[in-house]
């Protein structure tokens, strides 16, 4: 290679230096740069698509009532310990970094708890993420609540 190129004349040397880099700056821009182009358009068409697909659906429930999405300044610890105040529980909320809000409550009946949590679903928009509770200790008719956690629908 090293013999064939310094047979060469220094013109055709750097003609041929030319060629190289400017095939290289083809094959760079047509292969890798022009299918990047195109798949980022690609992902850009479908995350559009995909958020007009989303609102819809929201939409759609609300509509139907599955889940109610009311646009609202009162954030979600306020929301809960004014519906909690008005079911005539006794609560603790805290607030985490997930959106979420840890409840703490004392024992009260089963039907109580979901009659509340009905409520603040219909009312708030605000659902149970997590909820384990336990029936043995409390007596018949009550449940201690072990971990509640809830969350605002979007």
């Amino acid at each position: 290679m090293k013999q064939w190129w310094q047979s060469k004349n220094q013109r055709e040397q750097r003609g041929l230096m030319l060629l190289a880099c400017f095939s290289l700056i083809v094959i760079v821009w047509y292969g890798i740069f022009t299918p990047l182009t195109h798949l980022t358009t690609n992902l850009r068409q479908e995350n559009k698509k995909l958020s007009k697909e989303r609102q819809w659906l929201n939409e759609q429930a609300a509509l139907a009532g599955i889940i109610a999405v009311k646009p609202s300044n009162v954030t979600l610890e306020e929301s809960v310990i004014q519906s909690g105040k008005k079911a005539g529980l006794v609560l603790q909320v805290k607030t985490s970094e997930q959106k979420s809000a840890l409840v703490t409550l004392e024992a009260l009946p089963l039907s109580q708890l979901t009659q509340w949590l009905e409520k603040l679903k219909a009312d708030d928009g605000i659902y149970p993420v997590e909820l384990r509770f336990d029936a043995s200790g409390a007596g018949k008719q009550y449940v201690d609540v072990v971990i509640l956690r809830l969350k605002k629908a979007e």
